[in-house]
């Protein structure tokens, strides 16, 4: 058991003292985190950026909110919130695939795999912040993905963004 705990610990360490803050320092003021980091750690700060890096980032610090319930964390889950609400087509319902650094609809076909992500962020978000707007956009894309990709057998993977 002694060894269990003390991995335990080594894994939170790792998690908190290494990989949150190599995340968090990748966190871009024009919205969400920047889109492309190189093997050798260069960061491309014009890079498209994606919306299932994002969901993922949103259910990682919402998790670990969660965890620790150290506020840092949920700053940046709500940085990453942000941008996935930019990432909504207001007009036809959805999560466009990619957005401009700039937070512009860049690949706007639709895939049931990253509306199925940003879900999951959605409502781990929602269970950290108490943010009723996130667990509403979690519906409309859920609701999204049954209307749109859901045939009798399965579920088609992508769309144009119409």
């Amino acid at each position: 058991m002694e060894r269990f705990l003390q991995m335990s610990d080594q894994c939170r360490k790792e998690l908190t003292e290494h990989i949150l803050p190599f995340w968090m320092n990748l966190s871009d003021p024009r919205g969400g985190f920047y889109g492309q980091v190189t093997r050798d750690l260069a960061v491309h700060k014009d890079a498209p950026k994606g919306t299932i890096l994002h969901a993922r980032i949103l259910w990682s610090f919402s998790s670990a909110y969660l965890n620790t319930k150290e506020q840092v964390y949920l700053d940046a889950a709500a940085h990453a919130y942000d941008f996935l609400q930019m990432a909504w087509d207001l007009e036809r319902g959805g999560f466009y695939w990619s957005l401009t650094a700039d937070g512009k609809p860049f690949e706007t076909d639709k895939y049931a795999y990253a509306n199925a992500f940003c879900i999951y962020g959605l409502v781990l978000y929602y269970e950290a912040s108490g943010c009723q707007e996130a667990l509403e956009l979690a519906e409309k894309a859920f609701s999204c993905i049954e209307s749109h990709f859901a045939r009798k057998n399965g579920y088609i993977e992508t769309f144009a963004a119409d």
